[in-house]
């Protein structure tokens, strides 16, 4: 799938890795912005929430119910410094 740099290869949420990833997700929070959308993008992944209850959790530890994903992209060169 070709995508320039301001696309994202996005999925159904259904097709996301559930092995703990971190992936690039799309769910729906808080109030409307001035559009009417409440749709905003996050970083999440599917981890147990409490025993044996798995869920989407952000990286502020809330549970999400996203509906697409995709791949995190990946981070800038460096320039050669480690």
């Amino acid at each position: 799938m070709k995508t320039t740099s301001t696309e994202l290869p996005w999925q159904d949420i259904a097709t996301a890795p559930k092995d703990g990833t971190r992936v690039l997700v799309v769910a729906a929070i808080g109030e409307s912005d001035r559009r009417g959308r409440r749709d905003r993008a996050m970083i999440a992944a599917w981890r147990e929430q409490f025993v044996n209850r798995f869920a989407w959790v952000d990286d502020c530890g809330h549970a999400r119910q996203p509906t697409h994903w995709a791949p995190l992209p990946a981070l800038p060169a460096t320039g050669g410094q480690s």
